[in-house]
């Protein structure tokens, strides 16, 4: 009765929930719990006149706390290489301090051939086509 009350199931409480059951849990349970006492904070903590700047009370989640470091890898792979998030997003996530490369703030999918690419915004890396069509659209 007690993990009922507490949202929870026995599986949940001893750390032997499926993936599934856990995502289930925090959406269910977690969520609103956290949303209401934010919603709370920034309602008690949080002055008209702030909150109408824009001003708000915010939680984070750990995305990555639950998964495997074979799975983790993986996604960082697929998150990378699919240019979702750059190298240094990514190593965020994790809790790593940001790589010095200036590329690692980048899109660009390790997995092609970016030497041509211009760090400073400019069309060197561009084919000739591709260039001609950019200059003919600036304004």
């Amino acid at each position: 009765m007690l993990y009922n009350q507490l949202g929870l199931t026995e599986a949940i409480f001893n750390g032997t929930a499926s993936e599934e059951a856990m995502i289930h849990y925090y959406n269910r349970t977690i969520k609103p719990i956290l949303t209401a006492i934010c919603e709370e904070i920034e309602r008690k903590f949080l002055s008209k006149n702030a909150r109408t700047r824009g001003h708000a009370i915010m939680y984070f989640r750990d995305m990555f706390g639950l998964v495997p470091s074979e799975k983790l890898a993986e996604l960082g792979d697929k998150f990378i290489r699919n240019e979702i998030l750059t190298k240094n997003e990514f190593r965020q996530q994790l809790g790593l301090p940001p790589d010095k490369d200036p590329r690692s703030d980048m899109l660009l999918n390790p997995n092609l051939n970016h030497q041509d690419t211009v760090l400073e915004g400019g069309m060197e890396g561009l084919e000739p086509q591709a260039e001609e069509e950019i200059q003919g659209n600036e304004v």
